[in-house]
C-alpha cells in the first residue's frame, strides 16, 4: 500500500514538472514569424496572458502572433521588430502584466476622469501634502467626490486627490494598444468601439492631448492624400471630424474596412496615413453625439 502511494505522489511530481516545462518561455533560441514548436505554444500563452489576444495556442508563429508581438513591444517600449530575441523574451517572462490597470481603468457608466498631464496624487487636499503615487498622462482613475479644485480618486492603493486642472471628466480616448475609442461625457459612455488607428511604426497617430471643434465636423468629405509608394489616394467618408487640423488626422468612417478589420492588430499592419477609422455606425454616433467642443486624449 505504501509502495501505491509512493508511486503515486511521484507521478504527481513528475506531472507537475513537465506542466509548468509546457508553461515557460525559454529565451535561449529567437522566435519569428513561421516559427512552429512548444516554444511558440509557450509564447502564445504570455502573449494571452498579458495582452489579451485571444490567439489559438497552436504552435505556429502566424501573422496574428506576429501582430500580438508587436503589440506588445510597442507597449512595454521594446523594439518593435515582431522577433522574440532576449530582450522581448525576458520581458514577457516578467511576472507582472502588461495588462495591469489602476482602480478606474474597468470603464464602465459610472464617476470617472482621465489624466491629461503627468502630476502627483496626494493624501489629502494640499499640494504641500504627501505624494500617494504619481499619475500618469491617459491614465484613468473612478473618482468619489469632488470640489472646484479637488478630485478624491480611487486607487489601488486607497484614495488620494488629484488637481482638477490636470484631469477631464468628459473625454474621448483612443487606446492605440487596445485600439479602442471610448467616449465618456456626463459620467456615461456614449460611444465604445473597436478602431484602426495610424500604421506603426509608419504614420503612428500621434500620442498627446488635444481638442475637437464641433465646428469643424463635416457631412460627406474626400480625404485625399499620397500612399507610401507615392500614388495618390481618394476615399469618401461620410462623417469627418478632425482633431489634428495642422495634419488632417481626425476620426472617420471606413466603408472600405470589414467588420473584421476592427480588432486590436490591424493598425500592426494594414493601419490608416493617422486618422481614427471608425466602423460607420460608431462614426455617425459620434458626430451626432459631439454637441460642444471636446478633450480627445489619445494614449499607446
Amino acid at each position: 500500500m505504501l509502495k501505491r502511494k509512493a508511486l503515486f505522489i511521484l507521478l504527481i511530481i513528475i506531472f507537475s514538472i513537465q506542466n509548468v516545462n509546457a508553461e515557460s518561455l525559454s529565451c535561449q533560441s529567437t522566435l519569428r514569424r513561421g516559427n512552429t514548436g512548444s516554444n511558440v505554444k509557450a509564447l502564445q500563452r504570455k502573449l494571452n496572458e498579458k495582452m489579451d489576444c485571444s490567439l489559438e495556442v497552436d504552435g505556429v508563429f502566424g501573422k496574428k502572433t506576429y501582430a500580438c508581438v508587436v503589440r506588445y513591444q510597442n507597449k512595454n517600449k521594446l523594439t518593435v521588430d515582431g522577433i522574440v530575441g532576449k530582450q522581448t523574451c525576458n520581458s514577457l517572462n516578467n511576472n507582472k502584466s502588461s495588462n495591469q490597470k489602476d482602480e478606474g481603468e474597468n470603464l464602465t457608466d459610472g464617476k470617472y476622469l482621465i489624466v491629461i498631464k503627468n502630476t502627483n496624487i496626494y493624501a489629502s487636499q494640499s499640494t504641500s501634502s504627501n505624494t500617494i503615487k504619481q499619475a500618469s498622462f491617459g491614465q484613468i482613475y473612478s473618482y468619489v467626490s469632488n470640489t472646484s479644485n479637488w478630485y478624491k480618486v480611487k486607487t489601488n492603493n486607497g484614495y488620494g486627490y488629484i488637481k482638477t486642472e490636470n484631469i477631464r471628466t468628459t473625454f474621448i480616448m483612443v487606446d492605440i494598444s487596445e485600439q479602442r475609442l471610448k467616449y465618456m461625457k456626463h459620467n456615461q459612455i456614449v460611444v465604445d468601439t473597436n478602431i484602426v488607428t495610424g500604421m506603426l511604426g509608419k504614420h503612428d497617430t500621434p500620442v498627446g492631448y488635444y481638442v475637437i471643434k464641433k465646428a469643424n465636423r463635416e457631412r460627406g468629405r474626400t480625404l485625399r492624400g499620397y500612399n507610401d509608394d507615392g500614388t495618390k489616394y481618394a476615399a469618401y467618408v461620410n462623417y469627418w471630424m478632425p482633431f489634428i487640423t495642422s495634419r488632417s488626422i481626425g476620426f472617420h468612417d471606413a466603408s472600405w474596412r470589414s467588420s473584421s478589420e476592427f480588432n486590436n492588430s490591424t493598425y500592426t499592419y494594414d493601419g490608416s496615413h493617422g486618422c481614427v477609422n471608425m466602423p460607420s455606425s460608431a462614426a455617425k454616433k459620434l458626430y451626432y453625439a459631439i454637441t460642444y467642443d471636446e478633450d480627445v486624449i489619445v494614449r499607446d
